[in-house]
């Protein structure tokens, strides 16, 4: 029992590692700029098929149009784009590495 315990706390003191983006040739200037311009792009693209996917659910619904939004994996706006900013973000060459 006292294993299961220090193996619970090490992995919750590992979870709250915090990451940043970095990048051999970039400062944090140019990596904060690149993170708030994926951000930024990742909203737009969220927001554009977001409007689509109310109007128009059978088109956007993986298991037909009577499908429950609460099974889509990719039905909350929120996680995909944040999906998608780490999508653009590793585009630029951008790996997530721990803080020191």
């Amino acid at each position: 029992m006292k294993l299961f315990w220090t193996i619970l706390l090490v992995l919750l003191a590992a979870a709250c590692t915090p990451v940043q983006w970095v990048r051999a040739d970039a400062d944090a200037a140019q990596a904060d700029a690149d993170s708030k311009d994926c951000q930024m792009r990742a909203w737009q693209e969220v927001r554009w098929y977001s409007y689509s996917y109310l109007a128009y659910p059978y088109y956007r619904y993986p298991y037909g149009p009577f499908s429950s939004r609460f099974g889509d994996p990719f039905g909350d706006r929120f996680m995909e784009e944040s999906r998608l900013a780490s999508f653009c973000m590793r585009a630029k060459g951008y790996e997530l590495e721990p803080t020191n």
